[in-house]
């Protein structure tokens, strides 16, 4: 293995340490019976799958399974050189401890038809040409989409099964299940809090119905104000100012929130008159639909309900 491919193990693992402390905290209230698995449902009014199996599963090759394309997919051999074109598929690779067989995230079409791996993981942002040239050319494509956390679970499960790490998948699952348990075990009976969630300065880019980082703020206890918005856009200055949120949620990259509270309607709002504005920790934990949710949705339970976890 390369220095390169070393380091790359040792980041994840690192920028992991937080989810595998839950995911142990969570194994020991399963097991004491501390959280009832049936006593909540998510957002989309779906209960969680029942999933618990304290017995070793392994997958039995070859392996019949339906892409979230409907494509149906063999997959002759357990797969121990897979390429990632999604961020998402390479963080549940790392967390089911799949990552190791990891060969390339994101490389040239080229690249993957010289390599010739085992298993490419496609994203919905895969274009279908390119996921048509690598099937001619033999190689196993499969696509991993998720649109809300029902659908995070499924892409889990799915790839422990794939990569024969379904003990694994599901111990990922249990966790964030029972971490989202606790989280709306402390908000139940709190009023929802009126939020807005800016992405972007420029036309002042959000995210409304329709999206995973809608789902989480609502699971959050939040109310979000954008929700007439479908899908990702800009939303009108003058709405943010008449809805009024006592939250503002920004991306790193919206810059010092010190400006915005400071820019005209902003400074208008009920959430920078009270200094409620706040910067997530990272870029992407509200839309990449991976395992790695959980910690946007603790974030924004803190910033919405503090006083729940103190």
């Amino acid at each position: 293995m390369t220095d390169s491919k070393n380091d790359r193990i040792k980041f994840y693992l690192k920028k992991y340490r937080l989810i595998i402390l839950l995911y142990v905290v969570a194994a020991l209230a399963f097991i004491f019976g501390d959280i009832d698995l049936d006593s909540y449902r998510l957002s989309q009014n779906r209960t969680t799958p029942g999933i618990i199996n304290t017995a070793e599963v392994k997958t039995a090759y070859p392996l019949k399974i339906t892409d979230f394309l409907d494509r149906e997919v063999t997959i002759e051999k357990r797969p121990d050189r897979i390429v990632s074109l999604s961020s998402a598929a390479t963080e549940i690779l790392y967390s089911i401890g799949a990552g190791s067989r990891l060969t390339a995230e994101e490389p040239a079409l080229d690249t993957m038809l010289r390599d010739k791996p085992d298993l490419v993981f496609a994203s919905d942002l895969t274009e279908k040409e390119q996921i048509e040239t690598l099937e001619k050319a033999g190689i196993k494509v499969v696509m991993l989409h998720a649109a809300g956390v029902q659908q995070i679970f499924d892409s889990i499960l799915k790839t422990g099964q794939i990569t024969d790490a379904q003990t694994q998948s599901r111990d990922v699952v249990l966790a964030m299940q029972n971490k989202i348990g606790e989280i709306q075990g402390r908000l139940k009976d709190r009023p929802a809090v009126k939020v807005f969630y800016l992405t972007g300065l420029a036309g002042n880019q959000t995210a409304g119905k329709g999206t995973l980082t809608h789902d989480l703020i609502t699971m959050g206890g939040g109310e979000n104000i954008a929700a007439d918005l479908a899908g990702r856009g800009g939303y009108p200055l003058e709405k943010i100012v008449e809805k009024d949120p006592a939250v503002i949620l920004a991306a790193p990259a919206v810059g010092d929130i010190k400006v915005l509270a400071s820019t005209p309607g902003y400074k208008d709002t009920a959430a920078a008159k009270t200094s409620r504005i706040y910067v997530l920790s990272g870029e992407n934990i509200l839309s990449r639909p991976s395992n790695t949710i959980i910690v946007g949705l603790e974030e924004i339970a803190r910033f919405l309900h503090p006083e729940a976890f103190k």
